[in-house]
């Protein structure tokens, strides 16, 4: 049996995908019948998103992609093997085209602009290799992907399926600064010029991200009141991890940022609304990381240890109030 240039829909509405140039056959239909299937569609990344989440690959990925954004066309390619008595032998081969899409794979941070290269996929997961990006303003590249555990316990690989991407690249103070999905590193950025590289790992557990961004710091000079500035040609470690959590009251996540040993902030932010709240926090300045006190229950606490403070030095730091708007004509008798 063969199906030659056929074409389909997979979906509902106006949010079904079209498959084109779909093949189908079965070679030996009397011993060893196996129907192989090829197709492509072309069809824009919101609506692949939504093909996804509705489809079993959302548990697959343990919901990895359900906040994911995305836009512009992808080119999506896959085959089928599916042996007629025994399916669960399925196997899959595909890849997915990046051409100038835009991603965003967890609402609250930066997008990654212009992408370009391949996604691969099989049934044991997917991979990425020198995926090239732009993110807040520089160039980055992302290496990663998922890998699906075998079905035998026996199997030494058997365990939970691990989700990953990793991304180097160079971002500048004036990427920083356009930034508006960062706050806290677009606070620094404002005081900041000059250009630094970077390393960031983004993973799931359980389906509940974990983002981590280290960079030295060569090259960026901060403006900042002492202990936090720095000229260009120096380099203090800028460490930044945010964990998201499920608990009984709702959704949070934990944000902990680090400069050298001279500054750690660390909150804890409701997300249980489209404004995170800080439900608390602490801030430590010139205070060893070790001598930290533990998060209070409510509210946020500092504790600074300086030999020369500066108020109107930190005061400058703030963002100007916005303009009041202008005064209007008394009105006449």
């Amino acid at each position: 049996m063969q199906l030659r240039k056929a074409s389909a829909r997979v979906g509902e509405g106006a949010q079904a995908i079209e498959l084109k140039t779909a093949s189908a056959d079965i070679p030996d239909m009397a011993h060893h019948p196996v129907l192989n299937v090829q197709a492509q569609s072309l069809a824009d990344a919101p609506q692949v998103l939504n093909l996804v989440r509705e489809s079993p690959l959302n548990a697959l990925l343990s919901g990895a992609l359900q906040p994911a954004q995305a836009s512009g066309p992808l080119l999506t390619r896959f085959a089928l093997q599916l042996p007629l008595l025994d399916l669960p032998s399925t196997r899959v081969q595909g890849s997915v085209q990046f051409n100038g899409n835009d991603l965003r794979m967890v609402p609250g941070t930066p997008w990654l602009n212009n992408l370009q290269g391949t996604l691969k996929y099989t049934e044991r997961g997917f991979e990425v290799r020198q995926l090239q990006a732009t993110l807040l303003g520089g160039p980055t590249l992302i290496d990663g992907g998922m890998n699906v555990p075998s079905s035998d316990a026996r199997d030494p690989t058997h365990t939970t399926s691990r989700t990953a991407l990793q991304a180097r690249g160079r971002v500048s103070a004036a990427g920083l600064q356009a930034a508006q999905d960062a706050p806290l590193l677009n606070l620094l950025a404002r005081h900041a010029s000059g250009a630094a590289d970077y390393t960031a790992r983004l993973a799931w557990h359980q389906g509940l991200p974990e983002l981590t961004v280290n960079s030295r710091l060569g090259g960026l000079g901060l403006q900042l009141p002492s202990p936090l500035g720095k000229p260009p040609d120096t380099e203090k470690p800028l460490a930044l991890q945010i964990r998201s959590r499920q608990t009984p009251t709702g959704p949070q996540d934990e944000i902990e940022l680090s400069l050298g040993d001279t500054a750690q902030l660390m909150y804890v932010r409701d997300l249980s609304t489209d404004t995170p709240r800080v439900l608390r926090g602490r801030l430590g300045l010139g205070v060893m990381p070790d001598n930290m006190p533990a998060l209070p229950d409510t509210g946020v606490t500092a504790n600074v240890a300086v030999d020369r403070l500066v108020v109107d030095e930190w005061l400058a730091l703030l963002p100007a109030p916005p303009p009041k708007p202008a005064a209007g004509k008394a009105p006449q008798p």
